[in-house]
């Protein structure tokens, strides 16, 4: 009766083990499920302040020049429209008075032009603008827009959303080197092996000479 509760007790600690090992995995596995966010990366409604979406709203409200062009749940002012992992369009860009100043007020008066776009995430370029006369630009006028744009330029160049697609994309590339160069070790390696038997084992069931070959042929 002691040996048999000598062994039922480190058999019971084992199953005790397990039980709680389970249900720690269990409630870990869920929370990583609960907190995971929308589908499609565009929601900041996460108790994960590091994913995705999160990153790219810090980054807008550090840089609003980069605002319009984000889907609306991520900043107020964006203007883009995300649908199963597409941006949503056409838009249209209008440039007159209302913005930044008329297309052409000398030799010929145009107070407004509509331009189609591929996206609502395009119309973005019409926000932001410096103040324009629809006249000859001057060199000082055209050293602010110059500069401007450039400033426009990086923000969108750092987007997090670009450095996303960057690092996806070459991890998927290392990710597909790596599995064909595994498969080329052992096609190498599968080859070797079969060369080598070769050379040590006589292949004796194609020698017409041998006499178990003989007496199959009977």
């Amino acid at each position: 009766m002691l040996s048999e509760r000598k062994i039922l007790t480190p058999v019971t600690r084992l199953l005790v083990l397990l039980i709680i090992g389970s249900m720690t995995w269990t409630a870990a596995f869920a929370q990583t499920k609960s907190s995971g966010g929308s589908s499609d990366g565009n929601y900041v409604n996460d108790s994960n302040f590091t994913n995705a979406a999160c990153v790219r709203r810090d980054y807008t409200y550090a840089d609003p020049n980069n605002a319009p062009f984000v889907p609306k749940e991520i900043h107020p002012q964006g203007r883009d429209v995300v649908q199963d992992r597409k941006s949503c369009g056409p838009g249209k860009v209008i440039v007159g008075p209302t913005s930044q100043g008329p297309v052409y007020a000398w030799p010929v008066f145009i107070p407004t032009a509509t331009s189609p776009v591929p996206t609502y995430r395009d119309e973005g370029i019409q926000d932001h603008m410096l103040k324009t006369f629809g006249m000859p630009v001057s060199d000082t006028q055209y050293q602010m827009i110059h500069r401007y744009n450039q400033n426009i330029m990086l923000s969108e160049m750092f987007d997090p959303e670009r450095i996303m697609w960057t690092v996806n994309t070459t991890g998927a590339m290392q990710a597909q080197n790596g599995a064909n160069s595994a498969a080329n070790i052992e096609r190498a390696q599968a080859a070797s092996a079969i060369d080598f038997t070769a050379s040590y084992l006589y292949n004796f069931t194609v020698d017409e000479g041998n006499r178990w070959n003989k007496l199959r042929d009977q």
